[in-house]
């Protein structure tokens, strides 16, 4: 028989691994959120083009961090995304890397790892525009 000691240890570890899970799911699933932003760099190298620039347009950075509200998911979509051709919105202090799919798909990839959100297609088309101006295109494969 289980004395009420060890009952009680039980229930105390059944409840931390509970929270714990539910700490990584929240975590995966936090809700991404470009607004902090006071800055943005575009880095685009890729084939001839060596290009890092502020975004210096309050209209641009606006369009870029509004890109940048949702709930990301994992996944491995199959479009290519690469650090080399990414956006960073940034206050300062704090940062938020995004690479946009590099075959044109309204997708985008968070950071270095494997979380994801889907854009609408006006979306995909409204950052094209906005990183054109300053050099970067798609596809770009």
């Amino acid at each position: 028989m289980e004395g009420e000691g060890m009952k009680r240890r039980k229930i105390i570890i059944s409840i931390l691994l509970s929270c714990v899970v539910v700490a990584i799911a929240l975590r995966s699933t936090a809700r991404v959120d470009g607004g902090f932003a006071t800055s943005a760099i575009i880095k685009y190298h890729y084939m001839d083009s060596d290009i890092e620039i502020a975004v210096t347009d309050e209209a641009d950075l606006a369009a870029l961090k509004s890109l940048l509200s949702g709930f990301p998911r994992r996944d491995s979509p199959s479009c290519g995304f690469s650090a080399d051709i990414s956006i960073t919105l940034t206050d300062g202090n704090n940062e938020l890397v995004f690479c946009p799919a590099c075959d044109g798909d309204p997708v985008i990839r968070i950071g270095e790892g494997d979380r994801y959100m889907e854009i609408s297609d006006e979306a995909r088309s409204d950052l094209d525009v906005v990183v054109g101006k300053y050099g970067m295109t798609f596809p770009c494969l």
